[in-house]
């Protein structure tokens, strides 16, 4: 008995679809496409780097690296004024004693560059107006409590909405 050594269609299907599966993978690896097994089958695939986040997800971003910046600042500040740093010394240098100014002068001019800086680090760039509107509402409770819950989410820091209403 003699066996027919021609391709069923079978095996054809089976070579077209393996190349075909091969050819997505190659693609989808070049593309930056990883399985993200820990997610739920839903969300199993996920494009690198932050491009699908949300305005609201880059304003939690980067309210966190601001407010780690800020105390950065109030803690050399302090050591510049020698321990005490006045409410909205940035905004009213002269509050500080003569001395000091022009070092708190510059600590406040290289915190303004770094907010923007931090604002454009973002994927895409956060606006000032975005980052704005959602500044304006962190004081009520429920947006404190979004932006915690985001903030725990992005594991990047946990914020306390102790004092909010």
């Amino acid at each position: 008995m003699m066996m027919n050594r021609e391709p069923s269609s079978l095996s054809q299907m089976l070579i077209k679809r393996s190349l075909a599966i091969g050819a997505f993978s190659t693609i989808a690896v070049l593309a930056g496409w990883t399985p993200n097994l820990s997610a739920p089958v839903a969300k199993m695939f996920d494009q690198s780097a932050f491009a699908q986040e949300t305005a609201f997800t880059r304003y939690v971003r980067s309210a966190v690296a601001l407010e780690q910046r800020r105390l950065e600042l109030e803690n050399q500040l302090r050591q510049v004024t020698g321990g005490s740093v006045p409410k909205g010394v940035c905004q009213n240098i002269n509050q500080v004693n003569s001395g000091a100014r022009d070092q708190v002068r510059g600590l406040c001019q290289e915190f303004r560059q770094s907010f923007y800086k931090i604002l454009a680090s973002q994927n895409p760039q956060l606006s000032l107006d975005e980052f704005n509107s959602f500044q304006s509402q962190v004081g009520s409770r429920a947006m404190c409590d979004r932006v915690a819950q985001e903030a725990r989410r992005l594991k990047i820091g946990d914020i306390s909405c102790e004092g909010t209403k």
